[in-house]
């Protein structure tokens, strides 16, 4: 079964994160907003890994490996990758 997508909504700088697998809802701040919003898209496409992510963000992002890890924690501990 898939898992359903969770769902993320702007809030000024920051975003609100649905997830509808537990019911939970999370606020993000503006420096995960940006990167939730591009997984929230790859999840069109199917189930958003850290791999994916990384490819994804390849192009604007100038990350750290210990930064981006950091974010794929975040981003999975609120649905929006799987790790």
């Amino acid at each position: 079964m898939l898992r359903p997508r969770s769902i993320v909504r702007p809030l000024g700088e920051a975003a609100l994160v649905f997830d509808p697998l537990t019911w939970q809802t999370h606020l993000l701040p503006a420096e995960l907003a940006a990167v939730a919003a591009v997984a929230e898209e790859l999840a069109l496409d199917g189930p958003v890994t850290a791999t994916w992510l990384r490819q994804a963000l390849a192009a604007e992002a100038d990350e750290s490996e210990a930064t981006f890890d950091d974010v794929v924690a975040a981003l999975a501990d609120v649905g929006l990758v799987e790790t």
